[in-house]
């Protein structure tokens, strides 16, 4: 396994903690190559430990992404959006760009490669489910 691909399976795994998602054996949530409450070695078969994380990021991609659309570009048209940072322009393209950042920097960190189909449907319904909260007048901030 390649430096980045550890990295990217031990940072799954963090995920995969913080989620609470139990060791395949014990049933008790546990760090891979360290011994659980079972007094085993916790395996996680990488399908099991990489497959939610992966959901989750990928719906967090699509959520950020499609909510740094309409902010990104009603600012670059010099139009005006609810927005928590303020209405105009600026503040406006500074949120879109910042939800584009934070949905690129989630998607550096899905399992892709592995969970395709997971990946695909999680990100479809994050920006479906963002776009009826933008399309329903339900965009946080100061109303024009």
């Amino acid at each position: 396994m390649g430096k980045s691909m550890a990295g990217r399976l031990r940072s799954q795994m963090r995920i995969g903690l913080a989620l609470g998602l139990p060791c395949p054996q014990c049933r008790q949530p546990c760090q891979p190559g360290l011994v659980c409450g079972e007094q085993h070695v916790s395996t996680w078969p990488e399908d099991e430990a990489g497959m939610w994380p992966t959901a989750l990021l990928a719906f967090l991609v699509g959520v950020f992404g499609a909510n740094g659309v309409p902010h990104f570009v009603s600012g670059i048209t010099g139009g005006s959006y609810p927005c928590v940072f303020g209405n105009s322009a600026i503040p406006n393209v500074i949120a879109g760009w910042a939800s584009f950042v934070v949905a690129t920097l989630f998607a550096y960190q899905i399992d892709s490669a592995n969970h395709p189909v997971v990946t695909l449907v999680s990100g479809f319904i994050g920006a479906l489910l963002m776009g009826l909260f933008h399309a329903a007048g339900l965009a946080f901030g100061r109303k024009p």
